[in-house]
């Protein structure tokens, strides 16, 4: 009788859990907000995780990063971004996982103008409106945490500092801003200034001092480009030289010029970079004397020249960057159709970026950690230009708000976060 009573007291317990077992609901599957999200050093992101079914018995989840120097996630699976690079934020629930891909990207800053007439700042896409109508920002230049923006408005050169614009200069000639560089704590603006004996001169202004740099004889020439190594500032434009029938293309070194071209055709340097003692510019000579034949994409280096079309069609460089001995030449060249294709260069070999069905151009390229930046435009169908940025060639969003006016970015600017 005892043995009954042992074997049924089993019996109830065995059945008490499996009874426990049979009302146990396991989570069959995770579902996330995103899979994939990019961020910035320092900024936070919160994936939402759904459980199924809703009502699982153990809802706990456990929170990992693949790479927490780049990226670290809590418990609440807030993620936040440490280091520029890749990690993978997995959440589990014993065997069911889903995962999220976490790109910590630097800050991408992008000048230009918006709605004809807006200037405008995008920072990692996101735009930031300046006061000004009738202006553009031509160029951006970040230095630590500050970030510059050269213009011109109503003919007047403007500067603006973290979106503020400061007393730079008190020109009251027409002035023209074409590009800014920052060298410690300088401010230098290449343009073109107005003066009383000369329509446009060359001009390099410092801290809001302007200094002309083409010749005193009263030659049209406008700078486009400033870059600093050292003690040494380099410019880059062109001038109507006397005894020349055609603009010459200048690279000027502490405002002593050498000329690039022989100015049997007009030509034009639009841009300089200097990588160790190696002078980089990029811009264009016409094929022949006449004015309105093709324009032929030009490179120098150190004052030699190589051509990177053959003059068939027309072709502008309007950017030049050098990242690890690779050297990246931005601008267009128009096909067949007439219409301008943007293009990439590197050591010489082309890349499109569009595909031709629509005039585009790059206007900014830049280089960093192996990623290429660049900026430039491409139409609608409606013929409006609109601001585009690319990254290793494929489109990079920039927030625009009206696609019936035009817009373009001019410059592109790619920094770690300090």
């Amino acid at each position: 009788m005892k043995h009954i009573k042992i074997f049924a007291a089993l019996a109830l317990l065995l059945a008490a859990s499996c009874s426990k077992d049979d009302n146990t609901v396991k989570i069959s599957e995770i579902t996330l907000d995103k899979t994939s999200v990019k961020l910035t050093v320092g900024e936070t992101y919160i994936i939402w995780a759904e459980i199924i079914p809703e009502n699982a018995t153990d809802q706990a989840l456990t929170w990992s990063s693949s790479n927490e120097t780049v990226a670290t996630v809590s418990d609440a699976g807030k993620v936040t971004a440490v280091e520029i690079g890749n990690s993978v934020i997995t959440v589990a629930s014993g065997t069911v996982k889903a995962v999220c891909s976490v790109t910590v990207e630097p800050d991408i800053y992008v000048g230009g103008y918006e709605r004809n007439v807006i200037p405008v700042i995008w920072k990692n896409g996101k735009a930031k409106r300046l006061v000004y109508n009738y202006f553009e920002v031509r160029s951006v230049y970040v230095s630590g945490n500050d970030v510059y923006a050269a213009g011109d408005d109503s003919h007047i050169i403007r500067l603006w500092k973290n979106g503020e614009e400061q007393e730079f200069t008190n020109e009251t000639q027409y002035t023209y801003a074409r590009s800014v560089y920052v060298s410690d704590g300088d401010v230098y603006i290449a343009g073109q200034r107005g003066e009383s004996a000369v329509p446009n001169a060359a001009t390099l202004w410092k801290n809001g001092v302007a200094k002309r740099i083409s010749s005193a004889n009263g030659n049209d020439a406008c700078a486009f480009s400033v870059f600093v190594s050292g003690s040494d500032v380099y410019v880059a434009g062109n001038e109507w030289k006397t005894g020349f029938i055609n603009y010459v293309a200048i690279l000027w070194k502490n405002g002593i010029a050498q000329n690039l071209t022989d100015g049997t055709k007009h030509a034009n340097a639009l841009s300089v970079y200097v990588s160790g003692s190696d002078v980089y510019a990029g811009g264009y000579e016409k094929s022949a004397a006449n004015y309105g034949s093709p324009s032929i994409a030009k490179l120098w280096k150190n004052g030699a020249v190589q051509n990177l079309t053959d003059g068939t069609k027309d072709a502008i460089i309007r950017s030049v960057y050098v990242s690890d001995g690779d050297v990246y030449a931005a601008g267009y060249e128009k096909n067949e159709d007439g219409k301008r294709v943007a293009k990439l260069w590197k050591n010489g070999v082309a890349q499109n970026l569009t595909d031709g069905t629509k005039g585009a151009e790059v206007y900014s390229v830049c280089v960093f950690e192996g990623d290429v930046y660049a900026s430039g435009y491409e139409e609608n169908d409606a013929g409006h230009f609109v601001a585009k940025l690319w990254k290793n060639g494929e489109e990079y969003e920039l927030a625009i708000d009206d696609y019936t006016r035009s817009s373009v970015a001019y410059s592109v600017f790619v920094k770690r976060k300090d």
